[in-house]
C-alpha cells in the first residue's frame, strides 16, 4: 500500500473553496472517481503538467490562479507561466507562441563577481552542478566558484582574470547555462477524447464552454431543488390546514399522508 505521504494532502483554503463550491453536482463512477469534478476554474493549470497519456506527451508550465480567472472573465488575453515565489524571469522565446525562456536570478556585482540566488524550478540541481563544472573547466584558472547552497541557492562566480572580453563571455555563458527553454504541448482528455491545443489560451477559450455547461447544470439542479422545496411546503400547508380544521384520528391522518409516502 502507498504511504500516507502519497495519499494525503492539505488543500489551500482558496483551492478547497473552488472544489467544494459545486460539490452537490459531483457524482462518482463505479470505480469511485469523480466524473466529472465540477469547477469554474481549471485548477490543474496552476501546477506543472509533464507526462504521457494515450501516447501523447503533455508539457505545461503552471499559471497564476488570478490570471486564469481574469482570462476566463475576459479581462486579459494572455496567461504567462508563473512559479510561486520564483524571482527569475520568464519570457516568450523568439516570439514562439508555445516556447518560454526561464532564466535564473543573476546579479553582476562590481567588475568580477556574479551572484546566482535562484535558478528555474524545473532545472535539476544535478544539472546545475554539471554546468558549473563545465564552466570551471572552460575558464580554468580564471574563475572561482563558491557554492554555499543549502535550502536556498547561494552560488557566487568570481572572475580572477584581467581580460574584459573574457569577463563578458563568462557573464554570457553563465546566463545561458542557467536558463532553460520549455516548449509547451497542451494535450487534454475530455469526455474520452484526446484534444491537442495550440496554446493554453486556446484551451481556456474552450473551457469557457465548460463554464456554460456548469452554469446550465447548476441552474438545472437549483430548479429541481427548489421544486422539491416548493412541493414540500405546499404539502406542509395542506397538512396544517387539515389538522386545524377539526380534531383528527390517527386513521384519518394516515389516510391523508398516504399519497405523500415515498
Amino acid at each position: 500500500a502507498a504511504a500516507a505521504r502519497y495519499t494525503q494532502i492539505k488543500l489551500a483554503k482558496k483551492t478547497n473553496e473552488i472544489i467544494n463550491q459545486y460539490k452537490y453536482l459531483t457524482t462518482r463512477d463505479d470505480e469511485g472517481a469523480y466524473d466529472p469534478l465540477w469547477m469554474d476554474v481549471p485548477l490543474g493549470l496552476t501546477t506543472s503538467i509533464i507526462g504521457i497519456a494515450v501516447g501523447y506527451k503533455t508539457t505545461m508550465l503552471p499559471r497564476k490562479m488570478i490570471d486564469i480567472q481574469n482570462f476566463l472573465a475576459g479581462k486579459i488575453d494572455k496567461v504567462k507561466p508563473h512559479f510561486e515565489g520564483f524571482g527569475g524571469s520568464i519570457k516568450q522565446y523568439k516570439d514562439l507562441e508555445k516556447a518560454w525562456l526561464i532564466s535564473a536570478k543573476i546579479k553582476i556585482v562590481g567588475g568580477n563577481r556574479i551572484e546566482i540566488r535562484e535558478f528555474p524550478p524545473i532545472m535539476k540541481y544535478t544539472s546545475v552542478l554539471k554546468k558549473l563544472d563545465n564552466l570551471f573547466t572552460e575558464f580554468e584558472g580564471n574563475i572561482r566558484i563558491l557554492n554555499n547552497s543549502d535550502k536556498r541557492v547561494i552560488i557566487d562566480v568570481i572572475y580572477r582574470g584581467k581580460d574584459a572580453k573574457e569577463w563578458k563571455l563568462v557573464q554570457e555563458k553563465i546566463k545561458k547555462a542557467f536558463s532553460i527553454v520549455v516548449t509547451e504541448a497542451p494535450v487534454f482528455i475530455k469526455d474520452g477524447q484526446v484534444l491537442v491545443y495550440n496554446s493554453v489560451e486556446e484551451y481556456l477559450k474552450d473551457y469557457k464552454w465548460q463554464k456554460k455547461r456548469l452554469a446550465y447544470r447548476n441552474t438545472e439542479w437549483e430548479r429541481n431543488f427548489l421544486q422539491r422545496e416548493l412541493d414540500f411546503n405546499i404539502a406542509k400547508e395542506q397538512f396544517i390546514k387539515f389538522i386545524l380544521l377539526k380534531k383528527r384520528t390517527v386513521n384519518e391522518i394516515d389516510i391523508f399522508l398516504k399519497p405523500f409516502n415515498p
